[in-house]
Parts: C-alpha cells; structure tokens; sequence
C-alpha cells in the first residue's frame, strides 16, 4: 500500500449513523475496528525497523506485505459495506475527523447599472470562483444496481482470497508450548452462577484478547486456531448472558468481542459458531461448549508418541545368550509391511487448463459428509488452491442448520456433498438451500 492510501486511512473514518441492533451496522463498525488493528500493526513494524533496519529485507519484509495487503483488502470490504448501506437509504460520513462543516462562499451582487469604463474593467476580470452548488438543487443519485453490487462482491471476494494472511509455518512444538501457555493465561471454564466467577471471567478474557495475545494466536495450527477461538466465543457467549443486569461488565465485553470476528476475518482458521448474534450453542449452553472445546485443546497440547526401538545387544564371545529385558521396556513395533494395501497420494499438479478451475479455485467450499481427516482437508484445499476448505460431519444437526444458513447468506461459493456418508434428508435439505439461493453444489460419490 502506497503512502498516500495509508495517510488517507490515518485521516478518514467513517461514522456510521445506524442501530445498535442492525446487522450490517455492527459488519461496518467490525470492519473499521479491524482497520484501525491492521494500522496499529503497520506502525509497530515501522517502529521496529527503524531501530532494525537492517531486517527489512528479510523476516519483516513477508510480515509488512502481508499486513498492507490485509489492510488493503479490509479498505476494499468496507467500501462495499458503505455502498450497501448507501443502498438501503443509510447516511454515513467520509469527512475528516473533526472537519467542520463549512457552507459554500456566497457570490457578491454586483449593481446591475454600470458605465462604460466598469464594464471594460470587467471585461479583463476573471470569473469568480464556482461555487458548490445546493444540495436541494443537485439531482439525485441514482441507486446501484443488483448486478454492479454482485459483481462487486464477486472481484471483492477474489481480493479476500488472494490478500488473506498465510503466516509461515510454525514448528509443532512451538505451537504447542504457545496454546500451553495461552490456555495457562486464560485457566478453566469458570462458573457462571455467582459474581466472583464472573468478573474473574471477564478479566480474565480481557487479558488475553490483548494485542500481544492476539499475535501469539497467528503461531497456532488451523484447528488450533479454529478450536481456540471457538472457545473464546462460547466463554464470551456464557458470560454476556450472565451479565444482563451488569451494564458496567457487558460494555467491558463488547469491546473485546470486536476481536473474535476480526481475528477471524484476517486468518480464516475456518467455521466458528457463535460470532453472529443469531448463532445458538452447539450443546445444551454456551458454557457446555467452552467445555467440550477445552477438553479438546488439551488433546492438542499433547505431543504424539514417538516409539523407540533399541537394537538387540549382539551375543557375547563366550556364545552366551544375551540377557531378557524385562517386559515393562519392551516396546511392540508393528511390522513393517502393511496388512492391508496403502492407497498412494497422487501429489502431482492438476493441469492448468482444467475446465473446472474456475469452481474451486480461490473459493470458499463446505465438504459435507464422512469423517473429518485434517490432513486430507489440506491436501484437497492446496490442491485446488482453495481459499477455503471446510469439512463438516453430516451426523450434527446443528452444525448442518448453521451450514444452511451460511448458505442463504452466501458465505459459502461451492457445497461439495459426500453422498453415501450422509442420511437423504441431509442431502436434500442441503440441496434445496443451494438451489433457492444460487449457490453451486455437487454430489460426490466416495473420498
């Protein structure tokens, strides 16, 4: 991003004159949040490279593009955000920041009679200045059309994809230590009965939505990310709902909640429930899905286990056998050669001229059905170059009704549909939402 375009954001904000409660309101004021982060971030790394500059050609350079790319893309949201506002009939202001409103210069009368040596004077004068003329004179603009909005939205969403932040892979130790360390600053789920539990909740995600905090966020893995921030929301969901007679505690979390769509918006760790205000808990409350996605991130904080295999101590001279270890420190080792036949991963690129390149590439896909395997979801996702893959089990109701209504609010450009690994009023429920909302679907027969 050039200086001017990064001054003209320092100097201009827009002021959103709209309801609390109005959706595409909180979007524009989410938006502006996000671009306000993306700016703090660009003027910390600045700072840091005037004390470092010799590291401006190497690790900070990726770090710069990728925020200015970011804050680029976030500029180009928000101008479509406005456009649909305007849209609607809403007003917005794009003044700068304490610029007062200032009525336009009033032209002078001049005296209608005048004599000869006047009018040559005249003559030799230049025009006065135009003047801006009323608003009451001025015709009206005439509304965007549905097709220029589509089509902004579709060259909009390819800029998404393209301009997302890929942070450089992270070693899976550091990740771990990193989601340790998160998760020791946050402590348990804590109650919601009682106000001590509550204020200790509130602070204690105040702290960790800090800015310092929200960089260790980027060092974790895309489940990491997607299962962590899944918490931070139904803890944030658990405890807002327990503070509707606390003003002081709800404006505390309103604005920390800002972050959650932010963070996912800049990193697509992929679907989290409970960032719109219509979402409803997975379980039974929003408390018992911080359990389930607590439980969950201390699986991911356990490292694998690596076997050990020692080799057989050689027979000694005397032609002695050597001793037995005891049973405890023997460690089984499966053979070698697999029982059954291993189906080889074709890693070799598609071919460019593919016809279908068009539907996958750079778009956001739902794969419905099966069971989710991360590792083929990455293949499948880097494969197709995917701007995002998201594999859903079709054996969750709720997941499959927020799947749908992602659908009709065309957050979603491709459904992909396991067809025998899901029930046929899945399928057709799945379908149906694809055909009345235009978006593309496919039914696939196997993995």
């Amino acid at each position: 991003m050039n200086d001017g375009l990064r001054e003209q954001f320092a100097a201009w904000q827009a002021s959103v004159q709209a309801p609390s409660d109005d959706d595409l309101a909180n979007q524009i004021r989410t938006t502006e949040a996000l671009l306000l982060e993306w700016q703090r971030m660009l003027y910390e790394a600045h700072a840091h490279l005037t004390r470092y500059p010799e590291r401006a050609a190497g690790a900070m350079a990726p770090l710069l593009e990728g925020l200015q790319g970011e804050q680029q893309r976030q500029l180009l949201e928000l101008g479509a955000l406005l456009l649909e506002w305007r849209r609607r009939g809403g007003n917005f202001d794009l003044r700068k920041r304490g610029e007062p409103r200032v009525a336009p210069r009033p032209v002078e009368a001049r005296p209608s009679a005048s004599s000869p040596e006047d009018e040559e004077d005249e003559e030799d004068e230049e025009p006065p200045a135009a003047t801006r003329e009323p608003a009451s004179r001025r015709p009206e603009e005439s509304p965007v059309s549905a097709d220029a909005l589509s089509a902004w939205r579709e060259q909009l969403s390819k800029k998404q994809a393209q301009a997302a932040v890929r942070p450089a892979e992270v070693p899976e130790g550091k990740q771990r230590s990193t989601l340790v360390a998160l998760m020791q600053a946050l402590g348990d789920v804590r109650e919601t009965t009682n106000m001590v539990d509550i204020v200790d909740e509130v602070d204690a995600l105040e702290q960790i939505t800090t800015p310092e905090r929200r960089t260790q966020w980027a060092l974790l893995s895309k489940p990491m990310q997607r299962a962590w921030l899944s918490l931070l929301v139904a803890r944030t969901r658990a405890v807002k709902d327990a503070t509707i007679n606390n003003p002081g505690l709800r404006e505390r979390i309103k604005v920390f909640i800002l972050h959650f769509p932010a963070y996912a918006k800049a990193y697509h760790p992929g679907y989290v429930n409970g960032l719109q205000v219509s979402h409803n808990p997975e379980g039974h409350s929003w408390r018992h899905d911080a359990l389930q996605f607590w439980e969950q991130l201390k699986q991911m904080t356990v490292a694998p286990p690596t076997p050990v295999v020692e080799e057989p101590p050689a027979a000694s001279a005397s032609g002695e056998a050597p001793s037995v270890p005891p049973a405890s420190s023997v460690v089984s080792v499966p053979s070698s050669r697999p029982s059954e036949p291993v189906e080889e991963v074709d890693t070799s690129p598609i071919d460019s001229l593919w016809p279908l390149w068009a539907m996958v590439r750079d778009k956001r896909v739902i794969l419905l059905g099966g069971e989710p395997r991360e590792p083929a979801r990455v293949r499948l996702e880097n494969a197709f170059v995917m701007a995002e893959l998201e594999w859903i089990p079709g054996d969750n109701p709720r997941r499959l009704d927020s799947v749908v209504e992602r659908v009709h609010q065309h957050k979603v450009d491709l459904v992909l549909v396991l067809q025998q690994w899901n029930a046929h009023k899945v399928t057709n429920k799945l379908i149906e939402a694809c055909k009345s909302s235009s978006v593309p679907w496919a039914l696939v027969g196997s993995y």
